[in-house]
């Protein structure tokens, strides 16, 4: 039986393995890290306290995976909605964002009262839109270049459930996104704190703030894509995914770094790993940085001039990092002393958000910095010892080559 070789042994290749096994085939992950997981995989980074992983939000996973791939069996259980953040304000009580509409509602009382109407009538808008969006992700990713060559039949699925919405909402859709993350909430929301709270999903790991053009469609994506997250965070999945995998039959190789992709005849023939042991495989997927995977691993001289050109200049630098903190006691948040928080987001207007997008056009690391908090020691209290709490922070507009140097 050929063997399927899936380099990086994170969620997605996780899954790709999972699939693939449930087809009857044999698959080998090969994980450069001592553990499964990838960036849903935690370490200990201080004595006694634990990382949840690299990996922010888990409401991106699929909820239909857990059923499809037998998850449930192996430990992993879904909230039936994403977290409630705290939009954190230094004056007041900030505002609670449930998914929920009534429950944010209340909260969005104390702030706004007309912004509990608006915020019911955003979530009923994202729920329309969901199926077309599933329908999109489903499938598999369009070849637009063959479509201008006049096959179009696979764009036929996404774009029956685009038509399902109706003239009236195909246009309001369609005006979204080019719009910025700014105008999009701004049109539906009167107070700053709330719009600079939900638009700032829209930021993302990307290079402009939220009066960016195409800001909105990203922040689109991410409540699209939103549906529920799960309990004990990103090594929760990271756990159930490699036991599911192995339970499967999936041979799990950890520490088994890929240094080359074996290449004969203009097909792929296997892997050398760090170690000099040769694999073979004719069917491989890989889960890989493509630059990294085309360019060091395969190598330019195997790639068309111009693949070889788009690569080498494809950029993806980023603008965020990823900070974990070690605290002796509970975060105390000012704005509502006492209480305890998993989620919280820092950065309370959108001109505040975007004067430190600011800096990163020029390379410094802003003084207010947008921050989405993840305390992941409120669900899973073995990340810490008793009485203290684990950080994790999502930092955005942070670049990745600051001025000077990393110090």
């Amino acid at each position: 039986m050929d063997r399927v070789l899936v380099l990086g042994g994170g969620p997605n290749g996780l899954v790709a393995a999972l699939l693939l096994a449930k087809a009857g085939r044999a698959v080998t992950v090969l994980e450069a890290r001592d553990v499964p997981g990838g960036a849903a995989a935690g370490e200990e980074f201080h004595p006694g306290y634990r990382t949840p992983g690299l990996l922010h939000d888990t409401s991106g996973f699929r909820p239909r995976l857990v059923e499809e791939l037998g998850l449930e069996h192996h430990g992993l259980h879904l909230h039936d909605a994403p977290p409630a953040v705290l939009a954190s304000s230094r004056s007041g009580r900030g505002v609670v964002l449930h998914h929920h509409p009534d429950l944010a509602a209340q909260e969005l009382r104390g702030e706004n009262g007309s912004d509990g109407a608006a915020y019911a009538a955003y979530r009923a808008f994202l729920d329309r839109l969901r199926p077309m969006a599933e329908a999109v992700l489903d499938a598999p990713a369009a070849d637009l270049i063959g479509a201008a060559r006049g096959h179009v039949l696979p764009l036929a699925r996404p774009a029956l459930a685009f038509r399902r919405l109706g003239k009236r909402r195909m246009l309001e859709t369609l005006r979204i996104p080019p719009m910025s993350a700014a105008d999009l909430v701004s049109e539906r929301f009167s107070s700053e704190l709330v719009r600079a709270a939900l638009a700032a999903p829209g930021l993302h790991f990307g290079p402009v703030g939220p009066l960016g053009p195409g800001t909105a469609a990203n922040l689109l994506r991410h409540e699209l894509l939103a549906r529920a997250h799960v309990r004990g965070g990103p090594q929760a999945l990271a756990d159930a995914l490699a036991a599911a995998a192995r339970d499967a039959g999936v041979e799990l190789r950890t520490g088994a770094r890929v240094e080359r992709v074996l290449v004969k005849g203009g097909a792929v023939r296997g892997v050398r790993l760090a170690d000099g042991e040769e694999l073979e495989a004719a069917t491989m997927i890989s889960t890989l940085d493509p630059r990294a995977l085309f360019l060091d691993l395969i190598g330019g001289e195997h790639l068309a001039h111009e693949v070889e050109h788009d690569l080498r200049h494809l950029r993806g630098t980023g603008t965020a990092a990823k900070v974990h903190v070690a605290l002796r006691g509970a975060p105390n948040w000012a704005c509502r002393p006492g209480e305890r928080f998993a989620h919280v987001r820092l950065g309370e207007t959108l001109k505040a958000l975007e004067r430190a997008f600011d800096a990163v056009k020029y390379g410094e690391i802003p003084d207010r910095p947008a921050i989405d908090v993840y305390v992941p020691s409120v669900e899973d209290d073995s990340l810490a010892p008793r009485g203290c709490e684990t950080l994790s922070l999502l930092v955005h507009a942070v670049p990745y080559e600051p001025n000077g140097g990393w110090t």
